[in-house]
């Protein structure tokens, strides 16, 4: 049998954390919460929905998901974030995959939909997600963000279903977490050995806004088709800029060597 640890790393996520853990909990053989120090009631709402907690101070992403992995009582783990849901589906697919023997050098990926202003947006091919895996055999790479799996693509196979992303919460937190995400890309980005383009940063706003809305289908949402568009082209042009803050800031420092 392949039983299976769903992993859930939070931090204040007391409005979210229970519709979670309940689309699991009864499909698998254990749900664990990895906490990261909230100051809300997250520990308390997992316990009481079955859910068993860790504590674990927040250092990053790839690290908090690896010490859950470790923490789990079983080989095989599900990645599913807090605010993320198994649709009807994924949950058959998963109970049965817990009763099956499975080759741990397999790892499985899944399509993620989510919602933006009180619409489900089109899954595409790119938004799938390598979240079920053996740690024995796999980890999460440690990168700043957009953490993955470090399985080779010939391992990984999809599995059905669907994973919910009930991500939405405002236009204003979607800005604050981009500019979250675009601090750890660029810092990301910038440790690669990358550098601002200027074409780049000129052309690739209008051919992102074209893909999403063509190849991503997001002309099927009108309206909001449009923000979500714009908000990933507003993505792109932020990590270029703090790209170049971080080129500027480098090469001033180089010329002012002890003056701060």
């Amino acid at each position: 049998m392949s039983k299976v640890s769903v992993v859930i790393i939070a931090k204040d996520e007391a409005v979210r954390i229970a519709r979670t853990i309940a689309s699991a909990v009864d499909v698998v053989d254990e749900v664990l919460v990895v906490d990261g120090g909230s100051r809300d009631d997250t520990v308390d709402i997992s316990i009481a929905n079955r859910a068993r907690v860790v504590v674990n101070a927040w250092p990053g992403f790839a690290e908090q998901r690896n010490f859950g992995a470790a923490a789990a009582k079983n080989d095989w783990i599900f990645q599913l974030d807090a605010d993320e849901v198994f649709d009807a589906d994924l949950a058959a697919y998963v109970a049965k995959f817990s009763s099956s023997s499975t080759p741990e050098d397999l790892a499985f990926e899944f399509t993620r939909i989510g919602d933006f202003l009180g619409q489900w947006l089109p899954g595409q091919d790119r938004n799938k997600h390598v979240r079920l895996y053996n740690r024995r055999q796999y980890s999460f790479r440690a990168v700043e963000v957009h953490e993955g799996i470090n399985a080779p693509p010939e391992k990984v196979q999809s599995g059905a279903g669907i994973i919910l992303h009930y991500g939405f919460r405002s236009i204003s937190d979607h800005v604050i977490r981009f500019n979250k995400y675009t601090d750890l890309e660029a810092r990301q980005r910038f440790s690669d050995g990358q550098k601002f383009s200027l074409p780049y940063f000129i052309f690739r706003p209008p051919a992102r806004f074209a893909y999403q809305m063509l190849m991503g289908r997001l002309w099927r949402q009108g309206v909001v088709g449009v923000f979500v568009s714009l908000l990933w082209v507003y993505y792109d042009l932020t990590i270029q800029m703090k790209l170049f803050e971080l080129q500027r800031t480098k090469t001033s420092l180089q010329a002012a060597p002890g003056e701060l």
